[in-house]
């Protein structure tokens, strides 16, 4: 993804925000221990949320969202299969 796409989520949602009138939310000091939307907890969550998002969707195109989905899904497959360096120290020495 480069640069170009990184922004346009964010500019995108702006543009969607003023033109809807909408009004932002008060500032927080303890996020996730309100009513306020959560983020997604992984990235599992935030590909899922992604993919189904009519916003991107209207504003990315359904194809890029689709390709994009598919190229990080990919990657946290392949996440998922690595083993890292704390389950090393954890289970390796009990076997």
């Amino acid at each position: 993804m480069g640069p170009g796409q990184r922004r346009a989520g964010p500019a995108g949602a702006g543009v969607d925000g003023v033109n809807r009138n909408l009004t932002p939310p008060d500032p927080v000091e303890t996020p996730n221990q309100g009513d306020e939307l959560l983020l997604p907890s992984n990235m599992s969550d935030a590909i899922q949320s992604f993919q189904q998002s009519d916003f991107y969707r209207r504003e990315l195109g359904d194809e890029f969202v689709d390709y994009l989905s598919h190229i990080r899904r990919s990657e946290w497959d392949r996440y998922n299969l690595a083993i890292s360096e704390w389950e090393q120290a954890e289970y390796f020495g009990l076997y």
